[in-house]
């Protein structure tokens, strides 16, 4: 019989290498199989087989070394007590287990530190071309900006994205992003014919001609078993379920209407992705020989996959094995230990979440990428990374993840994040802050020693109300009032010193940095050293994070826009932006415009978190340089210097108060003169002068095109003697010609960009 393409995982971790030898994969290291292995058929076995082995040992690894972290860290920014902690305990339920939100705090600020220096002016990231010095590169460029910064406005949700990134590197040290292209279609209600998704398509396989045979197993037949329940007269919530979902898909289809065409950026949970601890710790992303990511997916969603035929079609039974999962600690810190929201169960099991994984496995020095329904069952077949139509646009070597940091700690894939090095410290400020409660709380309610077996009120004496009457029958001797001492100043001059341990570990400027350096802030000199110094080491978590996920996800989502970017109306909104054809006379942007390797900046370094010092900064920068190089003067930006200063004042842009007011077309105004106005001679002369200008670019550009045309005809004559000749093919003939043409536009679109500058042919 033939054997299933769907691999049943039966196998623990340990068993791994048995089951190779069983199947064949003795060698898997240099890619061949032993002489047994000769008789069996490849199937789907051997790809599974190494995800599985990928996702168990990364998953050991985790939790074993990371997991136990990650919750603690969680449950510090969120103002609780870590798992494990000793206020959980019984010893401590009467006791007072307040939690010190110093970690919480401290987010915060960096958040609000973040926000200010990427996001107070309208152009929070600056694109220039490689090539900047040739006229059509810096089109190039400009077009680049103007687009990205559209899709980060308007379709890319960037700024709630940038901060829920940050938030995790500060918590946990590490943030994981997938990029691409979003594409969905969403239709109108139609009639079809009702598809079978048991039905398989026997020419698919992992070899050509391969056939296909749904697997049978077991836990089929006990979910199967227990949709019945032993019925067999009365319709089970189960079966009525699927009965709907029949009648649903019965009668409706999905026409081709387009919901999302964007760029996207997707934070992906660090519990949810594994990757190799032996990866080079600068770039984990690329040089990890795997990169497993659980994905929660609805089992509608999955199916609808599976009737676009992108995945393979899987019974609901089968789909069910991949709805449980392990449970995950971190997962529900996070959620401050609410109901896993990844683990409800519906009427409709089409609204059930089961765990898919894209898996990305290095072989042969080839990223290979296909999905598993969690280690269950092969989804899709295996192709390279770059062949795959999400990832087109990756560059040889790279990776649609980006892994970045807010603190660098050499040789080590997961750092300590910043709450994590401030952990010790919270749970010191929190001790004491108990201890210091339950004393005040003794000094105010002090505690009474009764005699065993005496005859006293115990609850009148519990309750303690003023005003209150308790019987006994000898005051003196059945109760004693203990007197603990009242808290002392040590205590608070303690918290103080922990308090600026903290602040000074994470970067923070407070009340108590002040008070425990008496001798700095008696002086202004001295207070604005010590915010000096904790603006530093707030930008420098910062800036780590700007250069390790910023900068290279901003990189990606350039080159998805260079790839798949479709959208006429958005190009020609930013054509007119521009005002291309005005300045360079290019009608419509076409994909060539946006091509090419573009260089990143992001409106975010040391002292923007300060607004005062940003501009303090600028007015003495500039002017030392005007003062050192006057000639600099001519040559600088206003617009763009009014920005940054409206920008560091809290004013995102300064049309509000400075309104553009360019004409449409430039040179249709005549340049105004200081002397006096111009008369109507002066007019005359100048229309004069401007037409000559014009008929003469004109006929420059007749000469080009015709130039270019006896060019690509002489070319194409040559060709096509040689194909006469029988020295090239029909398939070369029509690639010369495709890129005769593409070379004449490209060259007649850049000749009319120097006409326009007026730097000459």
């Amino acid at each position: 019989m033939a054997q299933s393409k769907f691999y049943d995982a039966q196998h623990s971790p340990n068993q791994l290498k048995a089951d190779a030898a069983m199947h064949g994969f003795k060698d898997i290291e240099r890619g061949t199989n032993s002489k047994e292995s000769d008789k069996q058929p490849h199937n789907d076995d051997y790809w599974l087989m190494i995800a599985r082995d990928a996702f168990n040992e990364s998953e050991n690894y985790y939790d074993s070394n990371v997991r136990k972290e990650h919750e603690r860290n969680l449950a510090h920014f969120q103002s609780r007590h870590a798992p494990g902690s000793k206020y959980y305990k019984d010893a401590y339920k009467y006791r007072h287990k307040s939690f010190r939100p110093k970690t919480r705090s401290m987010v915060r600020r960096q958040e609000s530190a973040l926000m200010k220096s990427m996001f107070s002016t309208s152009d929070f990231v600056t694109v220039k071309a490689a090539r900047s010095h040739h006229p059509s590169h810096r089109v190039s460029g400009d077009i680049n900006q103007k687009l990205l910064q559209y899709r980060l406005e308007n379709t890319i949700p960037w700024a709630t994205t940038v901060i829920g990134a940050y938030q995790e590197t500060l918590n946990l040290g590490i943030v994981i992003s997938h990029q691409a292209w979003k594409y969905e279609e969403e239709g109108e209600p139609d009639f079809f014919d009702e598809i079978d998704y048991t039905d398989t398509d026997p020419t698919r396989g992992t070899d050509p001609g391969e056939g296909y045979t749904p697997p049978k197993d077991q836990q089929e037949e006990l979910i199967k078993g227990d949709e019945t329940g032993g019925q067999d007269s009365a319709m089970t919530a189960q079966q009525e379920s699927t009965a709907l979902t029949s009648v649903i898909e019965t009668e409706f289809e999905t026409k081709n209407e387009i919901v999302h065409d964007t760029p996207d950026v997707e934070l992906r949970p660090c519990e949810n992705v594994r990757f190799s601890v032996a990866a080079d710790w600068r770039d984990p992303a690329n040089t990890s020989p795997f990169i497993v990511d659980q994905i929660p997916m609805y089992i509608d969603d999955v199916k609808r996959k599976a009737r676009d035929g992108k995945w393979y079609p899987l019974t609901e039974a089968q789909l069910l094995v991949g709805v449980t999962a392990d449970y995950s600690s971190v997962r529900s810190q996070r959620e401050s230990q609410r109901e896993d929201s990844k683990d409800e169960r519906h009427l409709h099991r089409g609204f059930d979440t089961v765990w898919v994984h894209r898996n990305i496995i290095k072989k042969n020095g080839i990223d290979w990428i296909y999905y598993t329904l969690g280690v269950h069952y092969r989804l899709s077949e295996p192709v390279p990374l770059r062949q795959d139509p999400d990832y087109k646009w990756l560059r040889p070597g790279e990776r649609p993840y980006i892994i970045g940091y807010a603190n660098i700690e050499a040789h080590k894939n997961y750092p300590e994040s910043i709450v994590g090095l401030a952990a010790g410290t919270q749970q010191d400020a929190n001790v004491l802050n108990n201890t210091r409660f339950d004393n005040v709380e003794l000094s105010l309610n002090r505690r009474y020693i009764v005699k065993r077996g005496a005859m006293i009120d115990y609850r009148g004496l519990q309750r303690n109300v003023p005003g209150g009457v308790t019987e006994t029958d000898d005051p003196n001797n059945d109760v004693r009032l203990e007197a603990p001492p009242d808290v002392t100043a040590s205590a608070y001059q303690e918290q103080d010193r922990i308090n600026a341990d903290f602040d000074e570990l994470v970067g923070m400027f407070s009340g108590s940095s002040v008070g425990s350096n008496r001798q700095m802030n008696e002086t202004v000199g001295g207070m604005k050293l010590l915010a000096g110094d904790a603006d530093a080491l707030t930008e420098y978590p910062m800036m780590i994070f700007m250069i390790t996920w910023v900068i290279p996800v901003l990189k990606q989502l350039i080159r998805l826009e260079q790839h798949y970017e479709s959208d006429g109306a958005i190009l020609n909104l930013i054509g007119e932006d521009l005002q291309l054809w005005q300045k360079y006379g290019i009608d419509r942007v076409t994909d060539k415009w946006i091509q090419g390797s573009m260089n990143i900046q992001v409106a975010a370094n040391f002292g923007a978190a300060n607004p005062e010092q940003r501009i303090q900064r600028l007015a003495m920068g500039f002017g030392i340089i005007l003062q050192m190089a006057p000639a600099l003067a001519q040559r600088l930006d206003g617009t763009e210097l009014a920005k940054e200063i409206m920008g560091a004042l809290g004013y995102q842009g300064t049309e509000r108060f400075f309104p553009s007011q360019q004409p449409d077309v430039p040179g249709t105004t005549p340049p105004q003169d200081n002397t006096g106005e111009v008369t109507e001679q002066d007019q005359a002369k100048l229309d004069q002068e401007q037409g000559q200008h014009q008929q003469k670019m004109d006929m420059d550009e007749r000469r080009l095109a015709f130039e270019e045309l006896k060019h690509s005809d002489n070319m194409l004559s040559k060709d096509l003697e040689r194909r006469l000749k029988g020295e090239i093919t029909d398939k070369q003939l029509m690639e010369t010609l495709e890129r005769l043409k593409v070379d004449r536009q490209n060259k007649v679109d850049e000749m009319k960009i120097k006409l326009r500058n007026g730097t000459g042919i």
